[in-house]
C-alpha cells in the first residue's frame, strides 16, 4: 500500500487536539519541538493505529530571524539517542524522518540516525544491546577511524562531544549580544571562551596530525565546527567587552 502521512505539527496540531478525525490507515508523524525534544508522544488509541505512528526529527531547522540553526548542529548525539530511543519505546516506528540543512557538517549525525533506526530493538547473541549507536563515544570513535588514518578516533570523539555540550549551551545561529556576563558569575563569557579556545588548539593538533589528503575532509566533517564556534563566540565577546568599557 502506499504510505499516506499526517503530520500534527505547529498550526495543524491544535486542528488536531481539537477533533479532526485522520483515517485509520494513514501514519501520524509526530515532530518534536526544533530543538532535539520529543514534543509529543502517541496515547491510547492512537497506538494501535492500523497506519502507526513516525516521527520528524531535526538536527537542523529554518524559521524566522534568531530561531534557526542551519549552519551547523550542536544537539548532543547522546540527547538524539535518548530521544529517539524515548519515541521507539513509546511505539514510534513507522517512520522516522530527519531533518537536515547543510549535509557535509552533518554527515555525522546523518550517518548516526539511520544506524539507530536500523540497530533500535535488536539484541546481539549475548542478550546485550546490538550495535555501535548503543554507546554514542564509541560510534563516533569508529565514526573517525573509518574515515581517517592515525588511530584519532577517540580523542576526536573526546573533543566533539565536549563541542556538543558547550554550543548546546547556546547554538551558535542564536548567539546575541549581552547573552553571557562579562561582570558576573565568574565572568561566565570569558569562561565560555576559554573552553572554545581549547577546543580550538585540540582540533588544530589533530588536523596538523593528519596526512596532506586527509586534513581537507578533516576541516569539512570536524574542524570547520569548532572554528566557526570559536570566532563567532569571540566575535560577540569582544563586542559585549567593547560595549562594556564604553558604559564604565
Amino acid at each position: 500500500d502506499t504510505l499516506m502521512t499526517f503530520v500534527p505539527y505547529k498550526e495543524v496540531l491544535p486542528l488536531y487536539d481539537g477533533g479532526l478525525e485522520v483515517p485509520e490507515d494513514i501514519t501520524l508523524v509526530w515532530s518534536n519541538d526544533n530543538y532535539g525534544h520529543i514534543r509529543r508522544y502517541p496515547a491510547g488509541k492512537e497506538k494501535n493505529r492500523k497506519g502507526g505512528n513516525g516521527i520528524y526529527y531535526h538536527n537542523s531547522y529554518w524559521a524566522p530571524p534568531g530561531m534557526s540553526y542551519v549552519f551547523l548542529c550542536s544537539i548532543p548525539l547522546a540527547h538524539t539517542a535518548n530521544e529517539l530511543r524515548k519515541a521507539y519505546g513509546e511505539g514510534i516506528r513507522k517512520l522516522w524522518v530527519m531533518n537536515t540543512g547543510a549535509m557535509k557538517p552533518l554527515e555525522q549525525e546523518i550517518e548516526f540516525f539511520l544506524r539507530l533506526g536500523w540497530e533500535i530493538g535488536k539484541e546481539n547473541v549475548f542478550g546485550e544491546e546490538y550495535g555501535l549507536t548503543g554507546n554514542v563515544d564509541a560510534y563516533v570513535e569508529d565514526w573517525i577511524n573509518r574515515n581517517f588514518s592515525g588511530g584519532i578516533g577517540r580523542d576526536a570523539a573526546s573533543l566533539l562531544n565536549d563541542f556538543s555540550q558547550l554550543t548546546n549551551v547556546r547554538k551558535l545561529e542564536l548567539m546575541d549580544y549581552d547573552a553571557f556576563s562579562q561582570t558576573a558569575y565568574g565572568d561566565e563569557a570569558v569562561v565560555r571562551i576559554h573552553g572554545f579556545e581549547e577546543l580550538f588548539h585540540r582540533g588544530n593538533k589533530l588536523y596538523a596530525s593528519l596526512p596532506e589528503e586527509e586534513k581537507a575532509a578533516f576541516f569539512q566533517l570536524v574542524l570547520m565546527r569548532i572554528h566557526a564556534a570559536y570566532y563567532t563566540n569571540l566575535a560577540y565577546y569582544y563586542g559585549d567587552r567593547s560595549t562594556l568599557m564604553d558604559r564604565q
